[in-house]
């Protein structure tokens, strides 16, 4: 594995977080012909993560793999979407448009590359019931009703009626999934 700035690397599954491997473990182990990964995972609690994955403090062009229980390569992702996963609450502080989003009159959620929430404005907190923040999307929306409409995504609970427009903005640093609620008058 090239980043020596790594001491293991995060395992996913379907996205969720499922625990780490160890950078020599896997190494060993892909030099030893093996591809099992499943007996080397650790499991490691968020608060841990930044102590055991990094030799030295990251920047925000530092790349991280992540790799899937089967040893498969899903991706790299920058420290931005790092922390936005394991830390979704230290990363919605210095979110620059967070005054913006409050300010507007209807919901909108704002997801990582993970489609874990790391930011809803208090339209969205209202309206949807429970705290998704740090949920995966599909969790959050789970009581809603999908429908698409003349093109358009229609999203349904208790006679209440919403257009889903989902949009993306990727910078340099991470990518970003924003969706936008917009009423539709019944």
């Amino acid at each position: 594995m090239e980043h020596p700035h790594l001491k293991a690397c995060p395992v996913f599954k379907d996205s969720s977080y499922k625990g780490l491997v160890l950078k020599k473990d896997l190494e060993n182990l892909l030099n030893n012909g093996g591809s099992d990964i499943s007996e080397l995972i650790i499991k490691v609690s968020p608060d841990k993560l930044e102590d055991m994955v990094f030799y030295e403090i990251p920047n925000l062009k530092s790349e991280i793999p992540y790799i899937t229980p089967s040893g498969k390569l899903m991706g790299r992702m920058k420290y931005n979407e790092f922390v936005s996963e394991f830390f979704p609450e230290d990363y919605t502080t210095k979110l620059s448009l967070k005054e913006i989003f409050d300010k507007l009159n209807h919901p909108v959620i704002i997801l990582n590359s993970f489609k874990t929430v790391i930011y809803i404005n208090s339209f969205a907190e209202n309206i949807l019931s429970g705290k998704i923040f740090g949920m995966k999307i599909s969790d959050a929306l789970i009581s809603y009703e999908f429908a698409p409409s003349d093109g358009r995504l229609i999203i349904k609970r208790q006679g209440e009626k919403w257009h889903l427009l989902i949009s993306q903005s990727k910078t340099p640093f991470a990518l970003y999934y924003i969706y936008q609620m917009l009423p539709i008058e019944n």
